[in-house]
């Protein structure tokens, strides 16, 4: 009888033991770091620029990614590149609304990758003329910040290409 009291009270506190909700612990599971973020022109040329390193995992080294264009005198818009020193990770930046948008995927599998993302406010973006009259516009906003991530299937559906069928 005795062991039964203890069972049925080990039972009870086993069962009020607090918890994480699945939705909180999937919602923190990953953050990627950014450091060193910088974007802008190189006057007086038509050259511009990104550079950045991200840490995709907690302890993981940080990784450079960078891209040098030749699309004037503004922060450039950059379609999904692959990062300079880890094919694993590409990351976009693109203007949305007042502002711009930048993405980094993180392809921890064949299958899935992290991605994170952040709107980069209008305000962020200094526009400067020079002393010749040239135009030059720079990233100004924060240089470290996280991004959240959502895992997302890689090419999901499996889309494939079909063939046209001659007859």
């Amino acid at each position: 009888m005795r062991y039964l009291a203890s069972l049925a009270l080990l039972c009870h506190l086993a069962h009020g033991a607090p918890s994480t909700p699945a939705e909180h612990s999937a919602r923190t599971a990953a953050v990627f770091e950014v450091d060193r973020f910088f974007a802008g022109s190189l006057p007086p040329s038509t050259r511009n620029f990104v550079i950045f390193s991200v840490q995709p995992t907690p302890g993981a080294d940080f990784a450079n990614c960078t891209i040098n264009t030749d699309t004037g005198p503004k922060v450039p818009t950059v379609d999904k590149v692959v990062c300079t020193d880890v094919n694993s990770i590409t990351w976009s930046l693109e203007p949305m609304g007042t502002g711009m948008h930048f993405s980094v995927w993180w392809a921890f599998t064949s299958h899935a990758s992290l991605l994170g993302g952040i709107h980069l406010d209008e305000s962020y973006f200094k526009d400067t003329t020079l002393a010749d009259g040239s135009k030059s516009q720079s990233y100004v906003g924060p240089h470290k910040f996280t991004l959240e991530t959502t895992m997302v299937m890689n090419n999901p559906g499996g889309k494939r290409k079909m063939e046209e069928s001659v007859e």
